[in-house]
């Protein structure tokens, strides 16, 4: 998959100028699709567990567009994140275990529980 397959994927379901996370967003192949999408206004929080990645992600965003912030953190654990628009978890879902899921799930009463309406 190149930027432009990331992109279509993720059209339709994100808005200009809003607040997004990408919980293991690695090198950023949907950070900065994700970017891309929510423009000069928006924000995206990429956040990873290694940081060596993240340092990758962060030669690769584009200048003039979207806030690129990056966040190492394990996200199988709680973290702090400002109100959200949405969340893209693409390349993380495939490691989480059901316990984690589940975990997520019940404990989602913070602001990721309301990403989708702020």
């Amino acid at each position: 998959m190149d930027h432009a397959d990331h992109v279509r994927l993720l059209t339709g379901g994100v808005t200009s100028g809003g607040t997004w996370a990408d919980l293991g967003a690695g090198t950023g192949a949907f950070t900065l699709a994700l970017a891309e999408l929510v423009g000069p206004a928006g924000e995206v929080i990429a956040v990873d567990r290694d940081r060596r990645a993240l340092r990758e992600l962060e030669r690769s965003v584009r200048r003039g567009g979207a806030s690129v912030r990056t966040m190492s953190a394990d996200f199988t654990k709680p973290i702090e994140l400002s109100p959200l628009d949405g969340i893209v978890m693409a390349n993380s879902l495939k490691r989480m275990t059901p316990k984690h899921v589940a975990g997520r799930r019940r404990s989602a009463s913070g602001p990721c529980a309301s990403a989708r309406g702020r």
